[in-house]
């Protein structure tokens, strides 16, 4: 039997949480997750099937981790940030099967931030406050607070800041003031639909070697 490191945590019975793993109280690790010795989950977390979470990973409060999500070595969860299923996060900034030499590049998600499914996050970034990826995007730069983008060469938008997140205002003085989160959705979709991010398969074809992860 696994060893839980705190009263109110639920553990399912498929799950592999290694003996040195924090977990905080209200946590919830679902189906065939795997938690390396070393890493910390806050409290109030969900980790959903089929997550890995490395060694010496931090995951704040209050962080929902949709399935197949592997969070490796060198990723900073802090709090209130949402993951969606089968993001992709990488620790090597030149990933080799035989070199020896490599060393971890970090990753840094700010409170709030939400990533959307199946998004690719290059290792080295740092992505703000409330910002907000778009589903399938790459990343490949700093994404700033509260922007909404999807990696490609386009515009983003600013994105107001959800009345649920306590004392928003208060963490970082660029931040907006906290409106409805159905405002924040209304806002959200009209961007999706005004910028086509969601049909991102439609886009044409880059050139080589232009940039990507954009963010106005």
């Amino acid at each position: 039997m696994l060893k839980s490191t705190a009263e109110k945590v639920m553990i399912h019975p498929t799950a592999n949480v290694e003996a040195t793993a924090v977990l905080g109280d209200g946590t919830r690790v679902w189906h065939r997750e795997h938690v390396r010795d070393g890493a910390f989950v806050g409290g109030d977390c969900t980790i959903s099937k089929d997550v890995y979470i490395d060694t010496e990973v931090r995951i704040g409060n209050r962080v929902k981790i949709q399935n197949g999500v592997s969070v490796y070595k060198g990723v900073l969860l802090e709090d209130d940030v949402f993951v969606g299923p089968n993001v992709s996060f990488t620790n090597d900034a030149f990933p080799r099967a035989f070199n020896d030499d490599w060393h971890i590049t970090s990753t840094l998600v700010r409170r709030g931030a939400s990533i959307g499914a199946n998004a690719t996050v290059v290792c080295g970034v740092t992505l703000g406050p409330y910002s907000m990826v778009a589903a399938g995007s790459t990343v490949t730069n700093d994404a700033p607070p509260t922007r909404a983008g999807d990696g490609q060469p386009r515009a983003s938008r600013r994105l107001p800041v959800p009345s649920r997140s306590p004392n928003a205002r208060g963490r970082d003085a660029r931040l907006r003031e906290p409106v409805p989160l159905r405002d924040v959705q209304r806002d959200l979709e009209g961007l999706l639909r005004t910028q086509g991010i969601l049909r991102l398969a439609r886009l044409p074809h880059r050139r080589s070697g232009a940039k990507t992860g954009a963010w106005a």
